[in-house]
């Protein structure tokens, strides 16, 4: 009798086991070619494949279980080997029954259907609005370029070009904050969803609009039960990293050279009483080298008031010193080396690409990040338009 009641106790807990909370993600691509590799990625820090499968008659279909709801990228290889015609769509991915699908011709960056999970539909009922948003800010952009980039690039500047880039910008820097508004409310109302923590990420990344003591109460509204997750673990990370550069802290140091090859120290360029602009540039990098009239222009316009310290992220000498012959700006040029760490200054300050800006206050203090163009006009403007 006792065998019996432990063989039905074992039977009941396989039973449970079968029945435990798990995903099923099955998708449905019409038209797309058989024997496509498909990945399921984690969406978080670097791309980790959780699962993969090879299409048949258009489907693939992935199962395991997801402790918290995760944000994942489900990345479909042709078989051409054309990486230009890969696939990718990113989606929430919890415990339910998930379907995907989309016409292979048509289908786009995160243009799939996604039905089943409710973290996703979460995800989507913001960026609905987010949406209305982008699009008017990318009707901006083109005005920006139109009437204020197209001349600047040329090292045209006038007060009436340089005035429309301003008024544009003014408008831009208003949907930021309604961007940042939404973002704001929506983690403030789900702060128990693991999606608060994607949209928090993208709030921090503007660290320079929060101080470094607003950036820790943000990171304190996400709910316990999801601070032991790897999303929020490596969120943690970013915001340390983040806040290096948020509103009001005094710039770090990092190691450089000058043009005769003598090392120093960034902060041995920087002038207590002005303010200044860090720009890292490279000498590789188009949209680098298209912002150099304006600097030049701007260093004509306010002189020895304002400090421009550029900084080369370039690893080869020659190509830096060839460029700065081609281009002959005449403000500070100096090479970032590797310090006695081996660090950089894009390890200190967070930025993954070039061109990246910092604007600093007469003290040394982050003022704003990613300030160029007319936005520098407006704020040198604001700055020094009545010490003229």
């Amino acid at each position: 009798m006792k065998r019996i009641k432990w063989i039905a106790l074992a039977l009941m807990g396989l039973t449970a086991c079968s029945r435990a909370p798990r995903y099923e993600i099955k998708g449905e691509i019409s038209g797309m070619p058989e024997g496509v590799k498909v990945y399921l990625n984690a969406g978080t820090g670097e791309r980790v494949a959780i699962d993969s499968a090879v299409t048949e008659k258009g489907r693939f279909v992935f199962s395991g279980k997801m402790d918290v709801p995760a944000y994942c990228e489900i990345s479909i290889r042709d078989n051409s080997g054309d990486r230009r015609k890969n696939k990718t769509q990113h989606l929430w991915v919890e415990n339910s029954a998930i379907s995907v699908t989309g016409e292979w011709d048509s289908l786009r960056y995160d243009n799939a259907r996604i039905i089943g999970s409710a973290s996703h539909d979460l995800f989507l009922s913001l960026d609905k609005e987010l949406k209305v948003l982008y699009k008017q800010n990318a009707t901006l952009f083109r005005e920006y370029a139109m009437n204020y980039d197209r001349y600047a690039y040329q090292g045209i500047f006038t007060p009436e070009y340089t005035a429309a880039g301003i008024e544009i910008v003014k408008q831009q820097r208003e949907i930021s904050r309604k961007v940042r508004e939404l973002e704001e409310n929506f983690v403030k109302d789900n702060s128990r969803s693991a999606v608060s923590i994607k949209v928090l990420e993208n709030i921090l990344r503007s660290a320079s609009v929060y101080t470094k003591e607003e950036v820790r109460r943000w990171l304190s509204l996400i709910a316990p039960e999801l601070r032991n997750t790897p999303a929020y673990i490596e969120l943690e990370k970013k915001a340390a990293l983040y806040a290096n550069t948020a509103r009001g802290e005094k710039f770090i140091d990092f190691a450089v050279v000058d043009k005769n090859g003598k090392e120093g120290r960034f902060s041995d360029y920087v002038q207590p009483g002005r303010y200044t602009l860090l720009e890292c540039w490279a000498s590789w990098c188009g949209p680098c080298r298209a912002e150099i009239p304006h600097l030049k222009h701007v260093h004509t316009l306010y002189g020895k008031r304002f400090n421009i310290i550029a900084v080369s992220v370039d690893q080869n000498e020659a190509e830096w010193k060839k460029a700065l012959q081609e281009e002959n700006p005449a403000y500070l040029q100096l090479r970032n080396i590797p310090d006695g760490w081996g660090k950089r200054a894009k390890h200190y300050y967070g930025f993954h690409g070039v061109p990246y800006t910092l604007l600093l206050d007469r003290e040394g203090r982050v003022v704003e990040s990613e300030v160029r163009g007319a936005t520098l006009d407006m704020i040198l403007q604001e700055i020094y338009e009545d010490k003229k």
